[in-house]
């Protein structure tokens, strides 16, 4: 059992989760959280520690048998980068990012430069939910393998297919040549967003938090989507935007 914080495998976990270089040099990051613990592909995994509580509870049966470290409740917590850790933690390969997933009737999401870890997780895990089929981000949206992300996740970072692509408007013209209609989450010239018809291929695409689109991206698009309000909301979060939207398409698609 690893019982010293000083342990050169502890220190390891603490730079990955603070530095973005690391994790990109190793091609590797770290997961928290029992949830996402029992959802690493067995292939992806480098390095697991469980806790001794944890150890010694009932969740322990269920991934006992993914090799791993015990280590002293004292050395977890150092290592988490949670107030309180659930006691599971590893290290594992970054997924590999896909190239375009054509289908003929297939949704799609695009971030422009998204900042807050924890919309970009919840968009990853909605994405899932909703049958998204594949997830493109701007080169300098945040690092998906940034650990509030993916604890946000809730473990399907391992499912959803991503790239970070760094021609975004590229991206979108690419789709719009495979006959998918891409819609910008913007006010600029914008349609009711439940006034279209999504049950052919189609995209949506999210802003920045606090700038939204850029012209560039709005001028790429098929055309612009808005979501009606009442009161003196003048927009909403990014990851419930981007929900509600691809939400929409995915009734859509059921209801055909």
């Amino acid at each position: 059992m690893i019982t010293s914080t000083s342990n050169s495998a502890v220190r390891h976990i603490q730079q990955l989760l603070k530095k973005r270089a690391l994790r990109q040099k190793e091609g590797v990051f770290v997961v928290e959280g029992f949830r996402s613990f029992q959802e690493i592909p067995r292939e992806l995994l480098v390095r697991a520690f469980i806790s001794e509580t944890a150890a010694r509870s009932d969740k322990y049966a269920l991934v006992k048998a993914l090799p791993h470290d015990v280590v002293s409740d004292q050395v977890m917590e150092a290592a988490s980068d949670t107030k309180t850790s659930q006691g599971f933690l590893a290290i594992v390969r970054q997924c590999r990012q896909r190239e375009l997933i054509y289908k003929k009737e297939g949704l799609y999401l695009l971030l422009e430069h998204l900042q807050d870890p924890g919309n970009l997780g919840t968009i990853l895990r909605m994405s899932e939910a909703a049958g998204v089929t594949q997830l493109f981000l701007s080169a300098d949206t945040v690092d998906i393998y940034n650990p509030k992300v993916v604890r946000a996740t809730m473990g399907t970072i391992f499912r959803v297919p991503f790239a970070y692509v760094r021609d975004f408007t590229g991206t979108i013209e690419m789709l719009r040549r495979q006959n998918i209609s891409v819609y910008g989450a913007s006010l600029e010239k914008s349609t009711d967003y439940a006034e279209l018809d999504y049950t052919g291929g189609c995209g949506f695409v999210i802003g920045n938090e606090a700038n939204g689109l850029t012209l560039p991206v709005i001028e790429a698009c098929t055309g612009c989507v808005h979501i009606p309000m009442q009161g003196a909301v003048e927009s909403l979060n990014a990851a419930v935007a981007a929900s509600v939207l691809t939400f929409e398409a995915y009734r859509q698609k059921r209801m055909k």
